[in-house]
């Protein structure tokens, strides 16, 4: 059985005496064992018992009379009374022992990315370690690849590839996001000359991985939307649909703040977050409501330049005059 520090001795009665030779001037003298009181111990000097309440004192391996004893050889002997009492230190290195007491409390050195404070044996520069308060992190090979920070937000990092080869349609750069046949989820690095694209991925069935949607270099968003290839998707940024009759009303919307009702069939539609330019297309829609035998048409008024922060829209019949519908839709895109 292993132990910490150093091996334990048995704990039983081990009978011994020791002899010391007084000189009539020393008081203390050395004992082979360490003992806690006096009730340890029975010391004898010129064949008289000593009385421990008064005659000598012990500490540790020392035991000490009140009066020198005689000038005598071996006229000093200590019988031993108790079991041999062991002190076991603790040291540091390994532990080798199959099973620590449950509930155990066991205290790590913070370590560092290079140097982890939990490592395997032989391999001291991959483990667990603790960057900061509540906080604990893995590096492997010396460096930092994943975290997990005080609110639970946890933080990898990939730079080879983990599971799988490169995808079955041939694309090769940065961070692939795989979803194979099991279902289970994997991050791999292509194969190739670059390294910031972030890939997105699920397996075709036949063992290939095909990419379904990328975040490429300059952060735009590419997706199969049904045509046959990953490309670059444009966003609707903003979109609305309002009752334009009576009080103008917003039914849902998204990135609207409000409408601000301008007279009839006049709209604008005001953005919560502004474009980053002018330069974007608009959607209008409105309904043709029943007994209404003329069309209805929605379009952006032109003697209104379009702004980063709104958008004017007019509603009219098929004549030009202004008209207020129950049904109105607007989109941004850019």
């Amino acid at each position: 059985m292993a132990f910490i520090g150093n091996t334990n001795t048995t704990q039983g009665f081990t009978p011994a005496i020791d002899y010391f030779s007084g000189n009539g001037s020393t008081t203390a003298f050395t004992l082979s064992r360490p003992v806690a009181s006096v009730a340890q111990v029975q010391a004898v000097v010129n064949n008289v018992a000593q009385n421990p309440s008064d005659a000598f004192t012990v500490s540790g391996n020392t035991i000490t009379f009140t009066s020198a004893p005689s000038s005598v050889t071996n006229n000093i002997y200590v019988y031993y009374t108790s079991p041999i009492t062991q002190v076991i230190a603790p040291s540091q290195g390994t532990v080798g022992t199959t099973q620590l007491q449950n509930g155990l409390t066991v205290n790590f050195a913070d370590g560092t990315a290079a140097a982890p404070s939990i490592t395997n044996d032989g391999d001291t520069n991959t483990g667990i370690f603790f960057p900061a308060a509540d906080t604990i992190a893995v590096s492997t090979n010396g460096s930092e690849r994943v975290r997990i920070d005080t609110a639970g937000i946890t933080k990898f990092r990939s730079t080879g590839s983990a599971y799988d080869s490169t995808p079955g349609d041939g694309v090769s750069d940065g961070l692939y996001l795989q979803v194979d046949s099991s279902g289970i989820a994997h991050i791999d690095g292509y194969a190739g000359g670059g390294s910031t694209n972030l890939a997105f991925g699920t397996n075709s069935g036949g063992g290939a991985v095909v990419e379904r949607m990328r975040i490429d270099s300059s952060g735009n968003l590419l997706f199969n939307s049904g045509y046959g290839s990953v490309a670059v998707a444009y966003g609707c940024r903003a979109w609305v649909n309002f009752n334009g009759t009576g009080t103008v009303a917003i039914r849902a919307s998204g990135n609207v703040t409000s409408i601000t009702d301008n007279g009839t069939g006049d709209y604008t539609v005001n953005f919560t977050t502004a474009m980053t330019d002018a330069n974007y297309s608009v959607v209008c829609t409105t309904s043709l409501e029943s007994g209404q035998g003329s069309a209805r048409i929605m379009c952006i008024n032109l003697n209104t330049a379009m702004s980063t922060t709104a958008v004017r829209t007019q509603v009219s019949n098929d004549s030009g005059t202004p008209d207020d519908k129950s049904v109105n839709c607007v989109s941004i895109f850019r």
